[in-house]
């Protein structure tokens, strides 16, 4: 297993090297710094599992949703390693990997992250399945579609909130059902770790690797596009 997994759909920037049971990971809040940050730490992950870019089987990236320059700046970093060393691609969706430390507890699982303007990115799953698509929602809206499938299908709660916004995300959902249902999981686990254990398995079952114009899972408008 020799992978390098990168994802900064949020401000924080998390990279992680694989070269089989060797790991090296690094999770940094760095708003605003991604880009100057992101080589270097890539390099220096990569050295401390002794490998180079050449020696990678494959890189992958979060797909989405997230920030619109930092599934940009990841995308660009993935493909520039996937091109110059010859090795497949794969992107990742950022609910997935936030979710996937979880999906294996019993209980529902939502993820989120803050998209500003009172909105979440959120998906949520439940026994491995996600039962809902990635989606840009009020808190509100997200917990009157969570509360239906969990309706439609018979499931009880908690539900367990994880995402880097997980706390804001309960503290605007449990109002609406006047008691706490969504309890948030406040230690964030390695998402480019995370995205590591997914991409791999992908690439070793060998399902086909990005195109070469395949761009992010963006979900909304840039507020560029939106004012046109």
């Amino acid at each position: 297993m020799k992978i390098l997994a990168i994802d900064c759909a949020t401000n924080l920037l998390s990279v992680t090297a694989f070269n089989g049971n060797l790991f090296a990971s690094g999770d940094f809040f760095l708003p605003m710094e991604q880009g100057a940050k992101m080589l270097p730490l890539v390099d220096s992950l990569l050295e401390k599992v002794k490998l180079q870019t050449g020696d990678l089987e494959v890189v992958a990236a979060t797909e989405g949703p997230g920030s619109f320059t930092g599934l940009r700046l990841g995308y660009s970093c993935a493909k520039a390693i996937s091109f110059g060393a010859g090795i497949p691609f794969y992107a990742v969706s950022s609910m997935k990997v936030r979710a996937y430390p979880f999906l294996s507890c019993g209980f529902p699982v939502v993820t989120a992250i803050d998209a500003k303007k009172n909105r979440f990115f959120c998906g949520f799953f439940h026994n491995g399945d996600q039962l809902l698509e990635d989606s840009d929602l009020s808190a509100e809206d997200g917990v009157t579609k969570i509360l239906e499938i969990m309706g439609e299908r018979g499931i009880s709660g908690p539900v367990l909130v994880c995402g880097e916004d997980s706390v804001l995300f309960a503290e605007k959902a449990n109002p609406v059902v006047d008691k706490k249902l969504f309890c948030p999981v406040v230690d964030l686990v390695s998402p480019s770790r995370s995205l590591a254990k997914i991409a791999y398995p992908m690439f070793a079952e060998g399902f086909a690797p990005l195109e070469d114009d395949a761009g992010p899972k963006y979900i909304r408008c840039s507020d560029a596009e939106a004012w046109n």
